[in-house]
């Protein structure tokens, strides 16, 4: 078990040097065309993306996940949270989607 679980974690640290690789290219590429200040715009936006996604679906707990975003987001896991927190459903949104599809 303890082999596998080191092959698992060999195999996401690589994944993950892939993702940084891909994003530090892509970010590079923006800069070059764009230039840095809609770099820098975009990466506020990703970052703070749940917080925008809660506020759009007037999730009642928009200000905790913005805060979390704001906080945490750097982990990842905490940005991830974030967002899966955002896209949960909660009564209030279930109304205001159900009471969408009558008009």
């Amino acid at each position: 078990m303890a082999e596998t679980f080191a092959e698992l974690l060999v195999h996401l640290a690589g994944a993950l040097g892939a993702l940084v690789g891909l994003l530090g290219f892509a970010g590079a590429w923006v800069i070059e065309h764009f230039g840095l200040p809609v770099f820098i715009v975009l990466v506020i936006a990703i970052y703070m993306a749940p917080w925008f996604i809660a506020r759009r679906r007037a999730h009642p707990n928009a200000t905790a996940i913005g805060a979390l975003a704001l906080l945490l987001g750097w982990t990842g896991i905490g940005w991830v949270a974030a967002l899966v927190w955002a896209l949960t459903e909660t009564p209030y949104t279930r109304w205001r989607r159900e009471r969408a599809k009558t008009r």
